[in-house]
């Protein structure tokens, strides 16, 4: 009985140093401090014993599945621990690198236990958690009373969203949305900079409804048939999860949330490539979960929509390549039994974008973009170097000052953001066009000589999805300022004289700014939460539903390759569209 005592005795006193020192490392880690009361430190504390409490007793009823669990908990700690340290070594605002040092190693031991404690218990509360009801319950449904479904539920979405619509006719138009409106004037070349079937589609409701340059009637159509597409492809989702069981409460939950939260009404009137390249995306993991969990053999249909939806996805943006390569790739190397059929999908998608981007772009007139937009990461590197007051060759300082002047780049460029450098009136693209390899070989020795500044560029370049906190500006509220006679028109303000604009605009704020709300429009935590779901994979033997989940794998590591911003929300929409999904796959058992 004493040694019971004792042990108790000691498991609190550990559990206390043990959150004590979780609650300092975090204190320091957001630059918040340790001197003062104020109600952060004792909320931190709090946790932390709660999150250490909850893990004592784990350890005590079921100590072999913690130790298993172990290798999974333990690299997501240490890697989230990481990045919660290197993410507070600066701050967007100030633009400014702070020094390294050694205590910084210490505040990430510190917080690794408690990460790890964390990702302990979502482990074991995935296997707890149903989110599934009883085959015994499921009424098969007619694909009558499934549609029906479908368009119900897409009507209650589209209800919702449409005084979004109506309050920012004709929806959310900015900058990209003007260069391929005069591409389609004729005012400037057609490049493939932004893909050439979405401003393609511009074109074409333009001649239908733009008669007489109404070039605003023309957009608002398009968007509000953009929002209908938005309304049915989240529908579906919806459909997806009550044909694999999901029980009432999560449709209901998912429906809700697709309904009621503002980033969503914002993207459903948003006119971006982006949206249409996400809905392709959603589809497609839909489609290949239900496709690596067939029992039979995929047939030509399952393999014909496979590949329609592959290619959708690579002419809808341009990382859409990569994306649906290293998919595919993925499946060659663990379907053995439907390796030939994926091996001709692949071949036969890559030949027909060869082909949709060769002959069929020269009898467009398409020209391709300059090379300066696939290197955007060796871009702010260099940039980085300069505006830092790095060190180059002197032949390679000659070569970046025809690109652009040093001064003007230490004026222009804002780290996290190449854009406000590579598209300055003195950057010169043509240096980089007419030899992009001179240019790398400027970059590689730039970075034999400046590591420690090129690290700190890549960092700053990629906050937004690694870094959790930070965040930007959902979308385009209105039409953005232009000269093509794009006007806002705010119908509900015209027809009852009063505007809802600013209450929209505050409750897009609320929604990325309200503690646990904002969690969900966090790219940081999509994509972590992304990696849960494949560890529970793992740990549960079901390692071939990562396949599913490779095209959002696949699409932020594009974007930590090449990302032009630091944040740019839209980047990986397809991950916040699948949130329901993602949640419902943490627990299922298929």
């Amino acid at each position: 009985m004493e040694q019971k005592r004792k042990r108790v005795i000691i498991e609190y006193a550990l559990i206390v140093i043990l959150a004590f020192v979780t609650m300092i490392a975090m204190a320091k880690i957001s630059h918040y401090g340790i001197t003062g009361i104020d109600i952060l430190l004792p909320c931190i504390f709090a946790l932390s014993v709660i999150v250490f409490g909850k893990m004592s007793k784990l350890i005590n009823t079921d100590c072999k599945q913690v130790k298993k669990d172990l290798k999974y908990a333990i690299p997501l700690g240490i890697v989230v621990s990481a990045s919660a340290v290197v993410g507070s070594k600066f701050d967007m605002e100030i633009r400014v690198f702070e020094p390294w040092s050694v205590t910084d190693i210490i505040f990430w031991a510190a917080l690794i236990p408690f990460f790890v404690a964390v990702f302990e218990l979502l482990f074991f509360s995935s296997d707890a958690l149903n989110l599934r009801i009883s085959d015994e319950s499921v009424v098969h449904e007619t694909k009558k009373d499934i549609l029906k479904k479908v368009v119900y539920r897409a009507l209650a979405l589209i209800v919702c969203w449409m005084p979004y619509y109506l309050t920012y006719y004709p929806g959310g138009i900015g900058n990209d949305i003007f260069e391929s409106v005069r591409m389609c004037m004729g005012e400037i070349e057609l490049t493939n900079h932004h893909p050439v079937l979405f401003t393609g589609i511009i074109k074409l409701f333009m001649e239908l409804f733009g008669g007489n340059g109404n070039t605003t009637l023309a957009l608002g159509i398009l968007v509000l048939v953009q929002l209908i597409m938005f309304a049915v492809v989240l529908s579906l989702v919806i459909a997806w999860l009550e044909h694999n069981k999901a029980n009432r409460w999560v449709l209901i939950t998912s429906l809700v949330f697709m309904a009621i939260h503002p980033i969503m009404a914002m993207y459903s009137i948003y006119l971006t490539k982006d949206i249409m390249f996400s809905c392709i995306v959603v589809l497609l993991v839909l489609f290949l979960f239900d496709y690596v969990r067939m029992e039979q053999i995929p047939g030509f249909k399952h393999h014909a929509i496979l590949g329609i939806l592959s290619f959708l996805t690579i002419i809808s943006r341009n990382n859409g390549t990569l994306v649906i390569v290293i998919s595919l790739l993925s499946m060659l190397a663990f379907l053995k039994k439907n390796r030939k059929a994926v091996l001709v999908v692949l071949l036969t998608v890559l030949a027909a974008n060869m082909l949709y981007k060769g002959p069929v772009w020269s009898a467009l007139g398409v020209k391709k973009q300059s090379a300066v937009e696939s290197l955007a990461i060796p871009l702010t590197q260099v940039a980085y170097t300069i505006y830092t007051d790095g060190t180059f060759e002197p032949e390679d300082e000659k070569y970046l000052q025809k690109i652009m002047p040093f001064s003007e780049v230490k004026k222009q460029f804002y780290p996290g953001y190449v854009d406000t450098y590579k598209f300055d009136k003195s950057f010169d693209a043509t240096v980089i066009d007419e030899d992009a390899g001179a240019f790398m070989g400027v970059w590689f020795r730039g970075l034999i000589q400046n590591p420690v500044r090129y690290i700190e560029a890549y960092l700053f370049e990629t906050c937004g999805y690694w870094k959790y906190g930070v965040t930007n500006t959902v979308a385009t509220e209105g039409v953005a300022d232009n000269d093509l006679k794009i006007e806002n028109h705010d119908l509900i303000e015209n027809m009852i004289h009063i505007s809802v604009g600013g209450i929209m605009a505050k409750l897009v704020l609320v929604a990325r700014k309200l503690p646990i709300l904002c969690m969900l429009s966090q790219m940081a935590l999509e994509i972590l939460a992304v990696v849960i779901v494949i560890c529970n994979y793992c740990r549960k033997g079901r390692a071939k539903n990562i396949l599913a989940l490779m095209p959002l794998i696949a699409i932020w590591m594009s974007v930590m390759l090449a990302s032009p911003a630091y944040c740019l929300f839209r980047y990986m929409l397809p991950l916040f569209l699948l949130w329901p999904v993602i949640i419902f796959e943490f627990q299922n058992q298929r």
